[in-house]
């Protein structure tokens, strides 16, 4: 019997559900117990509902053969053969004699058709299974193109998450399950069958898995042919011949290939390691055989995997080349992976692409820009045609194209040879063939390459260098014509032939200055270049050549005209696009024109700005030269924003090699950021050194030995030397010797070996007591930052208005004086100038003001005009009161959005407290020209708008916006929250529900069906920035997103990530090291920090723990309740702690580091509850019982509550406590989590008040807080408009307090408690709270009362607090 193993992973999602042990819970519609019992739910026939809801075929590549589950319907069952099914874990049995069937089924699209799938060879689980598996490659085997990669993780959203069928022009959207790639299907009706298309998923041909071969691909074209041998002409007369031939590698040392290639040591070294060159040619002496060109079928294979991926450029040359071409197609990866094909006229684009299939493959996707050549005619039709998915750059983001910088790293390099081997310009397109060439065998830096070479990754074979490490670029050699073979011919060296016959045939620029290929062709010899004829023979070949295309510095084009080049005019090599495109009309959102926005290049705090700009694992050295400017150049584009990601800015850079490109402003803010070190300065990456040149200054080496004293010594000095340093982004820098030799000593002697200098004056005083410490000396080289408080990102911070001024001086700008006229300028309206001869208003008082600098992330320069409020003593209290909505009330309004199916929105107030007038009497005296000018200082001006910094601003600011609110938008505030505002509306489907604004000082949230409305209210009265309008994405520092159902989740990985860097860094500063395993907050889960006996800290140990601490309590309440506890532990040694408890607190952020991703899910569900016991016992019936006993009891409703709108809540409540917890005083914790439905609302931890003698005491001082809290919530949601679905649900792992607390036949025998037990039979009574008993292993509060182990603490946050 065959067998074919396959592996199945049955996956099932419960919903998260609370149980304890006299209740069960309903899923969906099942009834399970809580204990003890498993879910079932399997039915061999299917059910109307299962008929409608249909099925997931999931996507599994671990699979190696398609399942079909129920909703498969069977065409028919294939004969013959059975199969045993075995699972991935072998302790599971396999399945025996499973069938093999072809089936089908149906898929809906939105438009009301269908397609109806056919699944061949499928396993028969049609009785077992529910959902169905297909193999991906069982599929892509049938010519269907899976491409199950989310959009979210792919560059450019290149990723069409979709089935695609071509044969049938068919797609089917892929969707997800956490991981795991899926389609909806259903079973097919009859109907289905005759009304829907047919398609075909998988093949007929019999599946045999481990019988595939995957050495070729099955791509043919014979028009690919056609065309590719068109667009490659024969160059002149061609004869392919062999020279002798050695195959040992070893004889190509990395100096001569550095040499030959013009690259660094190292990179020679890592060529040598992953190429080979086993026929390389030798000069032996006489040519020994020839041979023609072989030519074969071709086939083309379909390139697959992460660098399938290309961008497509076109590069325009100054003027035409000698075969006549104007521009020239570049193709490049990820990778580096590089083609370029010279055209005739960008029209021909569509050649390249032809080309570039016959030599490389079908690319996966290609990228382009928007030009016509490449998005339209023949061009399109061939990437239709051979099935490339085509993406396209945004205007005005040529960054987005790789292609772009590909374009310029071979600018450069194509100049630095050209120029120094003075070759001609109209041999330009040889030129960049050959460097792209060389570009494809040096190992990529790319992460995830390995070293590898660009031609290894994308063809999957270790590339051959021979044919380029024979000869230099332009080198002068001999090949032989067909016509006269026993006559040798000078010529020079332009790249290999690769498209001419089978191997080893170079381009020759002949002495007629024509172009031939030849094959045979050697080097001239040392002895031969000695000859007075040869070197005749070689002048007479450069005056040749000179009178016909000129030289490098002397370009000859036609017509005669003879073009002198500097290095001011080397762009005549290339030229921009010619293509005149006419640009878009700007959106008035493209535009600044607001007196806010709106900036001249003067005055922007990034125009020149040195920046190294990343892009597919190099960096640019470039200088921000100016803003990117509409057709008409009058208008600036984009806006600013203190946040990058917002900034919409676009500025011009220019490189170091004359290339200018667009960049916007979040691109140049992240290199800043990435390339600077810790004290903000820049630093170049060095990548090695490939040149020298020698000075006639330099010492010469019959010099370089002097006599001091009668002792002959050496000559110290680098004098004359100059070196050429690589970068890693492909640039080069001469720098002096003696710069080099300072900062790269090892490479730099290794380099001065390689090129045979190491006995020049200048290398050899040092070079070989380098090499003896090498490893000393590179040790050494590894030395520490540090930080200068006074810069933050680069940029000094002033302290003082004088020295920002100075700054400016030093800088050669006005970027802190233009901060502070900015600032001005804004705040100009809140002073009010007192004439000569009058007093300010009775009763002000006089006060200062000052100004506070600092520097954004975007590098803006900010400067703020503060006023000295701490001088006037006379403010009340009441008036400092300031808009501060509670993260409880934050966290309902998202839940009851989720709950009621509205939208959530949110905007920033701009300068917030200038609309307000003051609500105390200030002046002052005018001690800065910038206010009022030079005139003007020394004059008094009152203060007349609440400006930052006075007692009062936020407190007047409050009333100016609750007036609004109020008066004009019909809002009323919440009495349980003042700074949460409603208003009763009526959604679309006439349900009557709350909209709320939530305010916290200038930043508004509003929850509505629709909050534009309301934000436009808003708009109209006040300057709201424009980016900051959105659907949330944070809010007072939580991280927001929205689900698909629409439930909100709130976490704090934006905070987290700030508090980590800052707490590493204080931690460093007193030299302790954050450790890497972090597995649970405390490093042993029987610390106790009452124990510790460790030395106390000292006054900076014991200010980094305070920081810590606080920034951890922040943290929780954005939503960490994993460390709720352990932070509260330690909080009680904030005064006096000891090193004990601040390693604790170091491995707190250990473990922070580790379990980065924890947000809370705001799940409007419900807990469903269904008592399971006597109905004697039922809580209703105690409840009756309970309140003849306590007949005052009832739940007092707030006589001002509103009425409810909108569907009701519950509330649910874990509550637990550690008796004696605290093993010096014995003080016992109390933990509480609320919880609003199925959402987290609030959590409580905290040692009890009294010590309690019993577990039942400290139980109840728990419970009766927990009633104290859900009073207080319970308060707060019927102030809110919301309705409360029965009594608070309490869960507790105490049996005593339960049965205490709601059986009215139990009497308290321990007096101390009576309050609390009191207190909860009452409110019991009032029907306010019930309680029940769960087990301490479902206890959530339990988290938050005792140190658990790791495994108990994940099963618990993951159960039910954390998504």
């Amino acid at each position: 019997m065959e067998v074919i193993e396959f592996y199945l992973i049955e996956r099932m999602i419960v919903n998260r559900r609370r149980i304890c042990g006299f209740l069960t819970m309903k899923t969906n519609d099942m009834k399970v117990s809580v204990i003890g019992k498993k879910l079932s739910n399997c039915s061999l026939s299917l059910s109307k509902y299962e008929l409608s809801v249909g099925c997931k075929v999931g996507i599994d590549s671990h699979a190696d053969t398609s399942c079909a589950g129920k909703h498969v319907r069977i065409l028919e069952r294939i004969d013959g053969k059975s199969y045993s099914v075995s699972p991935f874990n072998d302790q599971y049995k396999p399945l025996e004699n499973v069938k093999m069937i072809n089936g089908i089924v149906a898929v809906d699209r939105d438009d009301g058709s269908g397609f109806i799938v056919e699944l061949n060879n499928f396993l028969d689980f049609t009785d077992s299974m529910n959902d169905s598996i297909v193999v991906p490659m069982q599929a892509r085997l049938n010519h269907v193109i899976v491409n199950d990669v989310p959009r979210s993780l792919c560059s450019y959203n290149v990723s069409t998450q979709s089935i695609i069928f071509p044969e049938n022009n068919a797609e089917i959207p892929i969707e997800y399950n956490g991981p795991i790639p899926f389609f909806r299907a259903r079973y097919p009706s009859d109907s289905d069958m005759d009304s829907y298309q047919w398609i075909s998923l998988t093949g007929n041909n019999e599946w045999e898995p481990y019988s595939l071969s995957w050495d070729t691909a099955d791509f043919e074209s014979n028009d690919v042919v056609e065309e590719y041998s068109s667009y490659n002409k024969a160059i002149g007369s061609v004869i392919i011949s062999a020279t002798s031939i050695s195959n040992k590698s070893k004889d190509l040392s990395p100096g001569e290939l550095s040499v030959m290639w013009k690259i660094s040591l190292p990179d020679a070294v890592n060529v040598l390691n992953s190429t080979t060159a086993l026929s390389r040619r030798i000069q032996d002496g006489q040519m020994t055989r020839r041979f023609r060109t072989d030519l074969h079928r071709r086939r083309y294979r379909r390139l697959g995997g992460q660098f399938a991926r290309f961008y497509t450029d076109t590069l325009f040359f100054g003027n035409k080349s000698i075969q006549g071409n104007s521009c020239a197609q570049i193709y490049v990866n990820r990778a580096g992976y590089t083609k370029i094909y010279p055209l005739a006229s960008k029209s021909n684009a569509h050649e390249s692409l032809t080309a570039f299939i016959h030599e490389v493959g079908i690319p996966g996707s290609l990228h382009s820009d928007d030009a016509k050549e490449l998005i339209s005619g023949v061009m399109l039709q061939k990437m239709r045609k051979y099935e490339i998915f085509h993406t396209m750059s945004e205007p005005y983001s040529p960054w987005q194209n790789r292609a772009e910088n590909a374009i310029g790293i071979l600018k450069s390099k194509v100049r630095r040879i050209m120029r120094e081997s003075n070759t001609p310009i109209r041999l330009i397109e040889f030129a960049m063939i050959y460097v792209s060439s060389i570009r494809n065998f040096v190992p990529s830096h790319i992460v995830g390459t390995r070293s590898r070479t660009p031609h290894e990754l994308v063809h999957n074979e270790t590339p051959d260098i021979s044919e380029y490490a024979t000869f230099n670029w332009f080198e002068f050699v001999w090949y032989w014509n067909p016509q006269d073979f026993q006559k040798q011919n000078i010529g020079r060296w332009l790249g290999v032939a690769d498209s001419i016959g089978s191997g080893h045939v170079y381009y020759i620029l002949t002495i007629k200055g024509t172009i031939v290929a030849r094959s045979t062709v050697t080097k001239l010899s040392k002895d031969e270049l000695k000859l007075d004829d040869i070197n005749d023979t070689i002048s007479k070949y450069k005056d040749n050549i000179k009178s016909i295309l000129g030289d490098y510095d002397n370009a000859l084009f036609q017509g005669d005209d003879v073009v002198v080049l500097n290095e001011d005019q080397e762009n005549i090599l290339f030229q921009e696009s010619p293509n005149v495109v006419e640009e878009p009309p700007l959106k008035q959102s493209d535009v600044d024109e607001s007196n806010e926005m709106l900036y001249s290049e003067v005055d922007d705090w990034y125009i020149g700005a040195h920046v190294k700009l990343p892009h597919h694992g190099k960096i640019f050295d470039g200088k921000v030269v100016s803003r990117k400017r509409t057709a008409d150049g009058r208008m600036l584009i984009g806006k600013s924003n203190p946040n990058p990601i917002l900034d919409t800015r676009v500025y011009n850079v220019e490189f170091v090699n004359g290339d200018i490109e667009e960049f916007t402003t979040n691109i140049i803010s992240e290199s800043i950021f990435d390339h600077s070190d810790d004290e903000g300065y820049y630093y170049n990456i060095f990548k090695g050194i490939i040149g020298h040149r020698k000075g006639p200054e330099a010492v010469n080496v019959d010099d370089g030995i002097i006599e001091v004293n009668g002792r002959k010594k050496k000559v110290v000095t680098t004098k004359g030397w100059d070196i050429n340093i690589e970068w890693v982004d492909g640039t080069s820098s001469w720098l002096p010797l003696r710069m080099v030799k300072n900062s790269y000593p090892v490479e730099m002697a290794e380099y001065a070996i390689s090129r045979r200098i190491q006995d020049e004056p200048a290398f050899a005083w040092w070079i070989n007591k380098v090499i003896r410490k090498r490893e000393r000396i590179i040790s050494k080289l590894r030395t520490t930052r540090k930080v200068r408080r006074n810069i933050k990102f680069g940029v000094k911070v002033p302290f003082s208005v004088e020295e920002a001024k100075s700054f400016d001086h030093e800088n050669n700008n006005t970027f802190w004086e233009d901060a502070i006229k900015k600032e001005l300028s804004k705040v100009r309206v809140a002073f009010e100038l007192i004439d000569e001869g009058e007093s300010p208003l009775p009763g002000s008082k006089k006060i200062n003001y000052h100004f506070v600098f600092d520097v954004k992330h975007d590098l803006m320069r900010k400067a703020r005009l503060v006023a000295g409020g701490h001088l006037n003593k006379n403010v009340p209290t009441y008036l400092t009161y300031s808009s501060v909505i509670s993260k409880e009330t934050v966290r309902i309004c998202f839940m009851s959005a989720a709950l009621n199916g509205l939208n959530v929105l949110v905007g920033d107030i701009s300068n917030a407290y200038l609309n307000a007038k003051p609500r105390e009497r200030c002046h002052v005296v005018i001690t800065d020209p910038f206010l009022f000018g030079p005139s003007n200082v020394g004059k008094t001006a009152q203060i007349v708008r609440a400006l930052y910094g006075m007692k009062s601003s936020g407190a007047a600011w409050r009333d100016l916006f609750a007036s609004v609110l109020h008066t004009e938008m019909g809002f009323t505030n919440c009495m349980a929250d003042h700074d949460l505002w409603m208003h009763p509306d009526v959604s679309t489907s006439q349900q009557n529900y709350y909209s709320y604004i939530c305010i916290y000082v200038d930043d508004v949230m509003i929850v509505s069906e629709d909050p534009n409305k309301y934000m436009d209210q808003i708009k109209n009265r006040f300057l709201v920035k424009p980016e900051s309008i959105e659907v949330p994405k944070r809010y007072l520092g939580m991280d927001c997103k929205q689900t698909e159902d629409g439930v909100w989740l709130l976490g704090s990985y934006h905070y987290l990530q700030e508090f980590l860097k800052v707490s590493a860094k204080l931690f460093e500063d007193i030299g302790i090291k954050i450790p890497t395993r972090g597995v649970h907050p405390f490093s042993n889960i029987k610390y106790r920090p009452e124990l510790d006996t460790s030395d106390f800290c000292n006054d900076s140990q014991t200010r980094v723990y305070q920081q810590v601490l606080g920034m951890l309590r922040w943290l929780i309440e954005l939503g960490r309740i994993d460390v709720l506890l352990e932070t509260t532990l330690l909080a009680s040694y904030l005064m006096n702690p000891r090193i004990g408890h601040l390693l604790q607190a170091c491995n707190i952020v250990a473990y922070l580091r580790k379990h980065q991703k924890s947000t809370l899910m705001m799940d409007p569900a419900e807990l469903d509850i269904c008592w399971n016991g006597n109905p004697d016992d039922h809580p209703d019936c105690k409840r009756r019982i309970m309140r003849t006993i306590y007949r005052d009891a009832h739940d007092d409703v707030p006589p001002n509550s509103v009425p409810p709108r909108g569907k009701s809540i519950q509330i649910n409540v874990y509550c637990d406590s550690d008796h004696a917890g605290d093993k010096s005083t014995r003080r016992s914790h109390s933990g509480i989590i609320i919880f609003v439905n199925m959402a987290p609302i609030s959590w409580f931890s905290r040692k009890q008040s009294t010590i309690e003698t019993s577990t039942f005491g400290s139980e109840y001082i728990a419970l009766r807080i927990a009633i104290e809290k859900v009073i207080s919530l319970r308060y707060k949601l019927r102030m809110m408009g919301i309705g409360l679905n029965g009594s608070a649900n309490i869960f507790m792992d105490n049996e005593s307090v339960v049965r205490s607390g709601m059986n009215p036949d139990t009497v308290l025998k321990k007096k101390h408690v009576s309050i609390a037990y009191h207190k909860s039979r009452e409110s019991f009574a009032a029907n306010i709270i019930t309680i029940y008993w769960i087990p301490s292993e479902e206890n959530l509060a339990d988290l938050l009362t005792k140190v658990l182990d790791v495994v108990k603490r994940k099963n618990l946050f993951r159960s039910g607090i954390f998504y």
